[in-house]
């Protein structure tokens, strides 16, 4: 009886450790890949939008984000921007199917609210950056209003819309307000790669119409030789 106690505490014991050493190795892997990544970063460049500079790959603009992104958002973020709480999203040369694509969009959204206060909340917003930026462009087909930095590298955009998710959770009536940075120099689509899916999407439409002709021409076939 002794002995079987004596094996079981060893077991658990020896369980214990092993699961202790996993541990401490995965955080030391974990430690050394974040130590990595940081070094990769240019310190001496300027920042172009918080604590980020455009072209970061998505593993450069997690470590620099104090806080991480949202487990099931990976590239959303909690963020606070004129002493207001809102939403962080990045976006990459497009949207980032590819490992590495460089990053091109930051936003802030606050979600949730009325019309009247979201309209309030952009003019709010429109004269902090007006002071900063000068005056605003207005889009004559959307409630848009754009500044650039100074620097030219960077172009802000700043709107008020009806937010659509809230509705889909049933809070039918409420307004968001969206603040881009956007860098102007990066495209809105890598163009090899573009074009690379664009040769893929050809193939496979011709290949599914030669297998439609060739479904059509042996159903033809089985009809004939039955007269």
């Amino acid at each position: 009886m002794f002995k079987l106690k004596y094996r079981k505490t060893m077991f658990a014991a020896v369980c214990l450790a092993v699961v202790c050493f996993l541990f401490i190795a995965d955080h030391y892997q974990d430690a050394e890949l974040k130590a990595a990544v940081l070094e990769s970063i240019d310190k001496d460049r300027a920042r172009d939008f918080r604590n980020i500079y455009w072209g970061m790959t998505r593993a450069q603009v997690e470590v620099s984000e104090a806080w991480g992104p949202d487990e099931l958002a990976p590239d959303t973020y909690d963020g606070k921007i004129f002493g207001k709480k809102c939403s962080l999203y990045y976006l990459y040369v497009d949207g980032g199917p590819i490992k590495d694509q460089p990053l091109r969009t930051g936003m802030y959204r606050f979600d949730g609210l009325e019309k009247s206060e979201a309209f309030a909340l952009k003019v709010q917003i429109a004269s902090i950056l007006a002071d900063k930026y000068g005056v605003y462009r207005i889009s004559s087909k959307e409630p848009t209003w754009y500044w650039n930095t100074r620097d030219g590298k960077t172009s802000i955009s700043l709107s008020h819309n009806y937010d659509k998710y809230e509705a889909l959770r049933g809070n039918s009536g409420k307004y968001g307000v969206s603040i881009h940075y956007s860098s102007t120099e990066l495209p809105v689509r890598d163009p090899v790669h573009f074009a690379k899916k664009e040769k893929e999407n050809k193939a496979k439409k011709q290949a599914e119409l030669a297998q439609r002709r060739e479904a059509a021409r042996q159903k033809y076939e089985a009809a004939a030789s039955n007269f």
